[in-house]
């Protein structure tokens, strides 16, 4: 070949080379662009994911401290309660004791009830 020849076949080598590298430059733009956009999706998920978290945890902090209060309230509610059955359990005790008593007095006062109409009934 002569050097003309052996010219023109280099640029035509070269020509060639270059739309090869071309063609990969462009093959990895895409992927990178592919890569990049899947990244960009990956990383909105992820913030969304983040502030679905966020409110979630935000909304059971709230209730949580609402299941306190009302906790506190019926542990108020109960000590009430507690009170009010002790102190009905003391009364229903002082009833049964009075009851007990008086029961005792009308028993002795039927007994001298009773002795007073037989001795009344043996005078006659």
């Amino acid at each position: 070949m002569d050097h003309k020849a052996e010219l023109a076949q280099a640029q035509a080598d070269a020509k060639q080379a270059a739309k090869e590298h071309q063609k990969e430059v462009e093959a990895l733009r895409a992927q990178h662009s592919q890569a990049l956009e899947s990244a960009q999706e990956a990383k909105a998920a992820a913030q969304a994911e983040a502030e679905r978290l966020a409110a979630a945890t935000s909304s059971l902090e709230s209730k949580q401290a609402q299941a306190e209060e009302r906790l506190a309230v019926l542990a108020g509610e109960i000590e009430k309660a507690t009170t009010e059955r002790n102190s009905a359990l003391e009364a229903a005790a002082t009833a049964r004791e009075e009851s007990a008593e008086l029961r005792g007095r009308v028993e002795g006062l039927e007994i001298a009830l009773s002795r007073g109409e037989k001795e009344a009934g043996s005078n006659c």
